[in-house]
């Protein structure tokens, strides 16, 4: 079957979770986008996957095949006229944000799970942008910009 399309997740999946790309991978990763469409999903922000792996291709590899859906699909970047260009991204309003926060509390209360992971998972910053994504391994994470 010819492919046109080929998506990875992040983290667990072309790097150990929080992670840089090993060098194998980087590779693998450069060979596959030379031929096809790659897109790679991430529960961070677009600044994570660029530590993780953009920073581990050549630059002249994105070439227009490569796409970063980060924050869960909220943001999409894609590599355009020489630099990284943000298709768009989703925000949440401050009615949104208020409502993430009381049911933070609501859910902490009834789920031991959120307390037996590591580190806070929402954070409020009422001056910042906040988006909000579920990681698999870490409970709720929240990127601030």
């Amino acid at each position: 079957m010819d492919y046109q399309l080929v998506i990875f997740d992040m983290d667990g999946t072309l790097t150990e979770s929080r992670s840089p790309v090993d060098k194998e991978m980087s590779d693998l990763l450069c060979k596959l986008i030379a031929q096809k469409t790659v897109a790679i999903i991430s529960g961070g922000p677009f600044k994570q996957v660029q530590e993780q792996v953009l920073n581990f291709l050549p630059r002249n590899q994105y070439s227009g095949n490569l796409h970063i859906a980060s924050l869960s699909g909220g943001s999409l970047h894609c590599f355009q006229n020489g630099k990284w260009e943000k298709l768009y991204e989703l925000e949440l309003n401050p009615t949104e944000k208020q409502k993430i926060m009381a049911q933070k509390k609501i859910q902490k209360e009834r789920f031991s799970l959120i307390d037996s992971l590591k580190g806070e998972r929402i954070i409020n910053n009422s001056n910042a942008k906040v988006r909000i994504t579920f990681a698999r391994k870490g409970g709720l994470n929240v990127s601030v910009s």
